[in-house]
């Protein structure tokens, strides 16, 4: 009798643990942490090889294989890195360019609207604003969309043109 009782107390503190502990993260709490990540420069890549084949039909392999290169080139030397912290502070190293912040800055990260696979955030550093959204792949990978300003070259007009880069969680 005495037994019964400690299982039916064990299984019912099993299950209140189970409950209480199964709350899903935030969506801050599923942004924090440092991340890293590079902007995608496959329509870039597409485009002057296009240029430099004049015309010529270019051949899919060729392309995918400049594609695949101009990636892993663009994420060795056009990474930034984003560390996005409880308290709201945030610290931005690399190519914070990416971003149109200024060199290894520091400011604040703020959640604006939240659900499950789309966060929208402002990204704040030295008196600039990024209003951005964040699409969540998994808990270690998500998209930072948002609008760049960037001069065409042959106009010198300023010109907004949607920019993504993927982030994917460093491990410590």
């Amino acid at each position: 009798m005495k037994t019964a009782v400690h299982l039916r107390a064990s299984l019912i503190v099993v299950i209140l643990a189970v409950l209480v502990g199964c709350d899903p993260p935030t969506a801050k709490q599923r942004l924090t942490g440092r991340w890293k990540g590079a902007p995608n420069v496959s329509e870039a890549v597409t485009e002057a090889v296009n240029t430099a084949a004049q015309g010529q039909k270019v051949n899919k392999l060729a392309e995918g294989a400049a594609n695949f290169f101009g990636n892993l080139l663009a994420n060795a030397t056009m990474s930034v890195e984003l560390d996005l912290r409880e308290s709201g502070a945030a610290f931005y190293r690399g190519n914070t360019a990416a971003l149109g912040f200024p060199a290894d800055s520091d400011g604040k990260w703020e959640i604006v609207s939240a659900n499950p696979d789309l966060i929208e955030l402002r990204l704040t550093a030295a008196d600039q604003q990024l209003p951005a959204k964040a699409i969540l792949r998994t808990n270690d990978e998500f998209t930072l969309k948002f609008d760049s300003q960037l001069k065409d070259d042959k106009t010198g007009e300023e010109k907004t043109v949607a920019t993504a880069v993927v982030f994917k969680r460093m491990n410590d």
